[in-house]
């Protein structure tokens, strides 16, 4: 685990690898697996990114800071080995096989919906919010979306240049596969296919989910 490996990285891989680890840590911290070693590395990783992605982003040969961010890559990898992940990976699988979205990408575009959906039944994202200074759900996915935004990541799959028609096209057998996705079965809220739809679009306009 070099993190100088890491300092010829071109930025968008870094802000999508980032976030990729963000989210890893994020669905790792709520699934349906309690888990306390899960539980402290995905912590520990969020906290790392929070402190270090923008400055990694913005000074790519400071080797401490793509430490730190390989560090917390690695951290995100062993919380979600023990307790699995959730929706916005398998939304995000969904948008990377059909129109070749960036993972970590597809996964920071749509973590802050995912997270508004999951707060109606989990009330694990406020101890996340806490390690960046936040209270609540929402605190926090407004944070990501603010970190996102800093780190020139789309704020919708629209930005992604995806047109509306081949997305409308698509978006049902997308909401169909994502439910059928492994990560469904141990994201805390289960969803139905027409939720997963919801939120599929909800994402692609950039507009929040309130159900």
């Amino acid at each position: 685990m070099d993190g100088e490996l890491c300092t010829t990285l071109p930025a968008n891989v870094t802000a999508n690898s980032g976030l990729d680890a963000l989210t890893h840590s994020v669905e790792a911290y709520v699934s349906n697996i309690d888990d306390n070693y899960a539980d402290a590395f995905a912590k520990g990783s969020v906290s790392l990114v929070f402190n270090n992605l923008e400055n990694a982003y913005n000074n790519p040969e400071n080797v401490d800071l793509r430490q730190n961010m390989h560090d917390a890559s690695f951290l995100g990898g062993y919380a979600f080995a023990n307790s699995w992940l959730g929706i916005a990976h398998s939304l995000a699988h969904q948008v990377g096989g059909m129109f070749g979205v960036a993972h970590g990408r597809a996964n920071a575009i749509v973590l802050p919906n995912v997270i508004r959906f999951n707060s109606k039944s989990s009330d694990r994202y406020s101890d996340l919010a806490k390690l960046i200074g936040k209270e609540t759900a929402e605190d926090f996915a407004f944070e990501i979306e603010a970190l996102r935004d800093r780190v020139n990541v789309p704020a919708s799959f629209k930005e992604c240049n995806i047109s509306e028609q081949e997305w409308n096209d698509k978006v049902k057998v997308m909401a169909q596969n994502a439910f059928d996705d492994v990560c469904t079965s141990f994201n805390p809220r289960v969803p139905t296919v027409e939720e997963m739809e919801k939120i599929f679009t909800a994402c692609y306009n950039g507009t929040k989910v309130s159900f």
